[in-house]
């Protein structure tokens, strides 16, 4: 067998950031824009993360998943997800 000696080591986790509750701030027929957050990153319908909360190009009179967490630094964790529903305006 394999037998390593060392010193215990001792080191703190940091906290997971909580993350705000958000509405959209505008909705169109062709998308809509969420509250800007620093740090925050935002996808709608599970495509890719992004730091900007506009989403255009989406189709009228549709419901659409948004999901938003703070994204992580190089002294936290990425906060849980945050997910609700908008629905984009009628043509």
């Amino acid at each position: 067998g394999i037998f390593i000696d060392s010193a215990v080591f001792e080191y703190q986790l940091p906290q997971r950031p909580e993350v705000r509750e958000l509405n959209a701030a505008f909705v169109c027929s062709f998308g809509f824009a969420m509250e800007h957050l620093t740090n925050y990153e935002y996808r709608v319908d599970g495509g890719e993360w992004q730091m900007a909360p506009v989403f255009v190009g989406l189709e009228s009179a549709t419901q659409h998943t948004v999901e938003l967490r703070v994204k992580a630094t190089s002294t936290s964790f990425v906060s849980e997800i945050y997910t609700l529903k908008v629905t984009t305006s009628e043509k």
